[in-house]
């Protein structure tokens, strides 16, 4: 990434390398409606080995999520944080020679 910067478009599907594979499922949506899609999705607890907030949710709400999340039955353990993929200066770089 650091001898051919990304396109914008690029952005939201790359990983800086402390982030590498990590055998996660993404999913995207694009829809022209004005209502928001509802998927429900079934996972087991066991197939959660951690939970990864936005970047962009302030603390208090970071606070607040992980305190809900945590009094599910069976996650008190659970690792949850909040990426710092926004807190990278290189990243930061790119997207600032971007705009």
């Amino acid at each position: 990434m650091r001898s051919k910067p990304p396109e914008t478009e690029e952005l939201p599907f790359l990983k800086r390398y402390a982030f590498g594979d990590e055998m996660e499922f993404r999913l995207f949506v694009a829809r022209k409606n004005e209502k928001p899609p509802t998927f429900r999705v079934p996972v087991g607890l066991d197939a959660i080995s951690r939970i990864v907030l936005s970047p962009w949710l302030p603390k208090e709400v970071v606070k607040q999520a992980k305190s809900a999340l945590r009094s599910i039955r069976g996650c008190s353990k659970l690792k949850i944080y909040r990426s710092t993929l926004v807190e990278n200066e290189s990243w930061k770089k790119f997207a600032k020679n971007d705009i």
